[in-house]
């Protein structure tokens, strides 16, 4: 026999009454920490997703500047004349695509954590939900 049945079975209908309220109120709160940290998952998704398609954008940003430095490679070749100012904004290209790899990296690393955050968040999610069920069987089974 259970622990919680032996201690129903000893209580009288006023105690009963009181016990199955206080499991309700328990599982009205579960249920609103449930709502909150899904609701926060869903805002987590939602950051995610956002940081996603930012990533997304530096990555077609990079690969446009790199393109840039191939044509100003051809200029520098047949326009020698240019060839300082070329090889000035080359060199700013070079370190626009390293300031954007880095933030690249920098979005990779935040999309783990926050990949990380959310797993923690669904096996919190995960927790209240058989808490829940298991009150609810509880409080059937009073």
């Amino acid at each position: 026999m259970d622990y919680n049945k032996q201690e129903i079975d000893g209580m009288d209908e006023k105690e009963l009454r009181m016990y199955k309220a206080s499991l309700r109120q328990t599982l009205i709160s579960k249920r609103e920490n449930l709502r909150r940290e899904q609701d926060r998952l869903s805002k987590e998704d939602l950051d995610v997703k956002y940081l996603s398609r930012q990533k997304e954008q530096l990555n077609e940003d990079v690969g446009s500047k790199e393109g840039k430095i191939k044509a100003i490679d051809n200029e520098i070749y047949l326009l020698t004349e240019n060839l300082e100012n070329s090889k000035l904004t080359k060199k700013g290209l070079e370190i626009d695509i390293v300031r954007l790899k880095k933030q690249s990296s920098d979005m990779d690393y935040q999309i783990k954590n926050r990949n990380r955050e959310l797993e923690e968040l669904r096996y919190e999610i995960r927790e209240l939900e058989q808490d829940i069920r298991r009150m609810e069987t509880e409080t059937r089974s009073i």
